[in-house]
């Protein structure tokens, strides 16, 4: 008995030998270690945890109950399958069933989703869920508990507290960036960062590779080309994974072209550029004298292996036969100054390279626009000067050069006469026609200014044909009382200015001046105007200041829209006040305003308004511009202000949102009129019945009355001729 005990004792032993790594399993070391809480794009389906099983410890999903929770819900982990019952893995997955892992990750034995116990199906069956109600990006917490066999046992495995810039983890919070990035929350040498998702692997930071700059060389010309043709940027000079490309740098290139027929080389040649991260122009060039097969190559010096080269075929333009003609494309033939003369040329074939010119004459045959080569079809404009009421001027264009065997040169050029009329145009003299006014000076609600004080004063200039550009404003009495006499230059002739001018009076901290009448004086362009002023008392705030404690401050250049309307009617002109203010230098302005929606112009001409000027060193103006908007449909627009500060390339710009209306239409009718609707009604002819007033007749009306007179006149002449006869 004993023996067989001793046997059954032996067999019961080697039964627990064999089930102890699933009786002692120890799963408390599960850890939270990676999180996906706001991937890239869509969020449902695409959130995951994941698991760090330290130890491979076997676990097994339908004895070992664990459970993952958020702020919300409890939710049991398991296959939803109900496959895979467990695993042993050192990393797994936690996420939804229909989870795009699935099909990217190659072992999807170690992803398991979050089961929902509380809400079954109508098998009685768990639902498959997301994590928790979704892992919030602003805010949301993670636990990890393990139940084993009875929920009563459940111990708090693991953690994690986030938001968008912080994890609090085991007492200790680590600041991160992990919010819209596409990187998930991980576990590094025990601090938690945001790095790129490594699901069911070892979490690392990988340091982001910087890309070396590479320099590529590409033939930059056609496979067909035409011989007597010079040919210019040959090459297209690439320089790429370069940060900063106003960076220059010099690439020297070696190019070579030759005759695959002849077997010999027309041309070696090379040449240096200076290059931010793309070149074309200037990278060499070449002339076929005859035609035939060519090969173009390009190398980099001291690096040959940067290269590119390309068979051409060059074909003898002048026997192909070809017809072209050459129009002008402008419908408007009258055009009232300051506008634009605006055409395009209509070449009827483009296929072959050519050259159009184009240039204006007067009616004598004097060219007053010099000639310019086009190598494009696109609009052309210009914007003449006139001295006149009006002056007559021809469009002139000629076809130059063309890349074929043109059979009929008699349509290669062409022109057409266009009409500019100056309707503001005085039979005066223009440069006497030049004058200055001052419009207003404001000098508050008292009406009186104070020694010290800067008043504004409102002056007009209207520069016509004289030569001269400068105008004068200073406040004088017996001796001048501002502090400067400011110069106003007006640059464009023919241009009408307003502007709003602070002069700056002394302070007469000595009292050398006495309070009375002083006068506001402009001069300029063969022209003067004054204003009498009232000015009484010492801004004693100037003089207490003493000249050692007083600083200046160096002033910056700005401009700022003033007054402007927020709702415009359509035909009608409205007005805009502009303040430029200088800095320690002076500077030439040219500024101007439009209205526009999309890339199309509602104001006229874009530079229809301009207006420029020398603004001195350290002073302001008020400048008024003047738009009207003449066809458009109701609705918000954009209004734009430009400046352009010393014939700068780029100009400054203002923009504000504005609403164009419909006219407004008054119509204004009688109580007469009203009850005697019937009356009226059946005529064409629209009277105002109570007064007998004509406010529009007809055409057709107007015909009857005429047919009703000769009527008349014929019998009139016809019983006189009876009268005579008897």
């Amino acid at each position: 008995m004993s023996k067989l005990f001793c046997k059954y004792c032996w067999s019961l032993g080697l039964i627990f030998l064999f089930f102890l790594p699933t009786v002692l399993a120890d799963i408390t070391n599960l850890t939270i270690n990676e999180v996906m809480y706001n991937p890239k794009g869509s969020d449902t389906d695409a959130e995951w945890i994941e698991i760090y099983n330290p130890n491979n410890e076997l676990i097994n999903f339908l004895d070992d109950a664990l459970f993952i929770a958020d702020d919300r819900y409890e939710q049991q982990i398991q296959d939803y399958s109900g496959w895979i019952t467990e695993t042993n893995a050192t990393y797994f997955i936690i996420t939804s069933c229909y989870s795009s892992f699935y099909d990217t990750l190659n072992n999807t034995d170690i992803i398991f989703n979050p089961m929902d116990w509380l809400h079954l199906d109508d098998e009685g069956n768990p639902r498959c869920d997301r994590i928790g109600n979704n892992l919030k990006n602003t805010e949301d917490y993670i636990e990890l508990w393990y139940c084993g066999n009875k929920e009563e046992e459940c111990d708090l495995l693991d953690f994690l507290w986030y938001n968008s810039s912080a994890v609090y983890y085991n007492n200790t919070y680590y600041s991160i960036e992990g919010n819209t990035n596409g990187k998930s929350l991980q576990l590094i040498n025990n601090s938690w960062i945001a790095a790129d998702p490594t699901p069911g692997q070892a979490n690392e930071l990988v340091e982001e590779q910087t890309p070396q700059k590479e320099i590529k060389l590409i033939t930059n010309i056609d496979v067909f080309l035409f011989n007597h043709l010079n040919y210019t940027k040959l090459f297209k000079i690439q320089i790429k994974n370069k940060d900063n490309c106003s960076e220059k740098e010099n690439i020297s290139i070696n190019y070579s072209v030759y005759d695959n027929i002849n077997d010999e080389y027309i041309k070696e040649d090379n040449f240096t550029v200076e290059v931010g991260c793309t070149k074309t122009s200037g990278t060499g060039h070449i002339y076929f004298e005859d035609p035939g097969n060519y090969t173009l190559c390009g190398y980099l010096i001291n690096n040959t292996n940067i290269s590119d080269c390309l068979d051409v075929e060059v074909v003898n333009t002048s026997t192909i036969k070809c017809n072209l003609s050459l129009e002008i494309n402008n419908t408007k033939e009258i055009y009232e100054y300051p506008e634009k003369i605006i055409f395009r040329p209509i070449l009827s074939n483009k296929t072959f390279p050519y050259k159009i010119e184009y240039w204006f004459e007067d009616l004598f045959g004097n060219i007053v626009r010099k000639k310019i080569t086009t190598l494009n079809t696109y609009r052309k404009s210009w914007k003449p000067s006139l001295d006149e009421p009006d002056k007559v001027f021809l469009i002139k264009l000629n076809l130059s050069f063309i890349a074929c065997n043109d059979t009929n040169l008699t349509d290669n050029s062409a022109e057409q006469l266009i009409i500019v009329k100056d309707p503001t145009y005085s039979k005066i003299s223009p440069e006497n026609n030049s004058y200055v006014k001052i419009l207003e000076v404001d000098l508050g609600s008292d009406n009186k200014a104070k020694f010290g004080e800067a008043i504004k004063v409102k002056i007009n200039i209207y520069r016509g044909n004289t030569q001269k550009y400068s105008t004068s404003l200073w406040v004088e009495g017996t001796s001048k009382i501002s502090t400067e006499t400011l110069k106003i230059h007006t640059l464009t002739k023919f241009t009408n200015y307003t502007f709003t001018i602070p002069v700056q009076l002394k302070p007469n901290c000595d009292k050398d001046y006495a309070d009375g009448i002083y006068y506001v004086k402009l001069e300029g362009l063969n022209s003067s105007d004054s204003a009498t002023i009232n000015v009484e008392g010492i801004t004693s705030s100037l003089c207490e200041e003493s000249s050692s404690s007083s600083s200046s401050s160096k002033s910056k250049f700005s401009f700022e829209i003033l007054s402007m309307p927020n709702k415009i009617e359509i035909g009608k002109e409205f007005t805009t006040k502009v303040k430029i203010t200088s800095d320690d230098e002076e500077h030439i302005i040219d500024i101007w305003s439009y209205v526009y929606k999309g890339n199309k112009c509602y104001s006229g001409e874009r530079e229809e308004n301009l207006q420029s000027i020398t603004l001195p060193a350290d002073s302001s103006v008020i400048v008024e511009l003047k738009n009207t908007v003449k066809d458009a449909e109701p609705g918000s627009y954009k209004f734009k202000v430009k400046l352009r500060k010393d014939n700068q390339k780029t100009p400054k710009e203002l923009t504000k949102t504005i609403t164009l209306t419909a006219p407004e239409i008054i119509t204004t009718v009688s109580e007469t009129n009203i009850n005697q609707k019937d009356s009226c009604s059946d005529s064409i002819t629209i009277f105002n019945c109570s007064e007998g007033i004509l406010v529009y007749e007809s055409s057709s009306e107007k015909t009857k009355k005429l047919t009703y007179w000769l009527i008349l006149l014929a019998l009139f002449l016809l019983n006189a001729f009876l009268i005579w006869k008897k």
